[in-house]
């Protein structure tokens, strides 16, 4: 549970009162070997409550609510290793009629990663992920001048869903106290949010 406040000032006098109630809570059930993987299902929650109150609140007040499940596993098979996670997230922004619509949004991300081990020193490992987030009430519904940072802020109650593609090819080397790390990685992303 998160209580925050955040009060900006106008010289003496208070411009803008910011607060942010949030709960949020994870449980995680590790699994016997299923198939070979081992690994654990999981459920996410959270809910925020958001207030701006003055005369520069350039934010409506919004009730965010997000419900996720999630499973990660790993396997082995001889000298390589698989990781794989998944995830599905539900979320759900709300705000007054007067300030725009409520949006819904469904979340998918998924990943794959491998480790091949070429010798005891060196191995070389491979990923491939999908990452997707929803926009933030922020990102949706600002409209007018922050003051604290001297911008004008203004959301897109249209925006889509935030996809990242990403690709990675890594080698790594030890021996002792000696570690060598390198990446080679490639990120594309749809419906960016800035």
């Amino acid at each position: 549970h998160t209580d925050y406040t955040h009060t900006e000032y106008e010289g003496d006098e208070v411009g803008t009162v910011f607060d942010n109630e949030s709960l949020e809570a994870r449980l995680e059930l590790a699994h016997r070997p299923l198939a070979g993987w081992e690994g654990a299902f999981g459920l996410q929650w959270s809910q925020r409550d958001f207030a701006a109150v003055g005369a520069e609140a350039f934010v409506p007040d919004s009730e965010s609510r997000d419900a996720g499940l999630f499973w990660i596993g790993e396997r082995d098979f001889g000298p390589v290793s698989l990781e794989l996670g998944l995830r599905h997230d539900r979320n759900r922004i709300d705000v007054a009629a007067d300030a725009g619509r409520s949006r819904d949004f469904d979340t998918t991300s998924l990943s794959l990663a491998s480790r091949y081990d070429l010798t005891p020193e060196v191995h070389v490992s491979f990923g491939l992920d999908r990452a997707q987030r929803s926009p933030t009430a922020e990102e949706l519904y600002s409209r007018g001048l922050h003051v604290a940072t001297q911008s004008h802020e203004f959301g897109d109650p249209d925006l889509d869903v935030e996809t990242a593609n990403r690709a990675e090819f890594g080698l790594h080397w030890h021996r002792g106290p000696l570690r060598l790390e390198a990446s080679l990685y490639h990120v594309r992303y749809d419906d960016f949010i800035y």
